[in-house]
């Protein structure tokens, strides 16, 4: 979880980079004060109103031949989905905002656990 701040109201894009591949789940933007589960201490700062923005989270797909990044679905306002397993290390969220709360739902992969080969060969 991760809150961005810019200095003005306008277009953004930000990249958030992980160590070890991550199989996704889902990317939840947070509304103001809203947390991402009971208990939970991180509580959203976003700005404008999360029911309102118009954001697109994309993703690097580990497990694509393809070097286009994947465009998660809208599941709800501000809850972004991908369409299918999605194993990446890289996401991007776009949008106009002063203020966006980003929670990143997934899990590393086991230290066993290989990435298929996609190479073809």
């Amino acid at each position: 979880a991760d809150h961005v701040e810019c200095r003005n109201m306008g277009n953004y894009i930000r990249e958030f980079r992980f160590a070890e591949p991550v199989a996704l789940h889902s990317i939840q933007i947070l509304a103001r004060n809203e947390r991402p589960y009971h208990g939970s201490t991180f509580e959203g700062r976003t700005f404008p109103n999360v029911h309102t923005m118009s954001l697109s989270v994309f993703a690097v797909d580990s497990l694509s031949t393809s070097s286009t990044m994947s465009r998660l679905s809208a599941e709800a306002a501000g809850t972004f989905v991908p369409n299918d397993r999605l194993v990446t290390d890289c996401i991007l969220v776009r949008g106009e905002y002063l203020r966006i709360s980003v929670v990143i739902f997934g899990r590393t992969l086991p230290a066993g656990e290989q990435l298929p080969d996609v190479s073809g060969e």
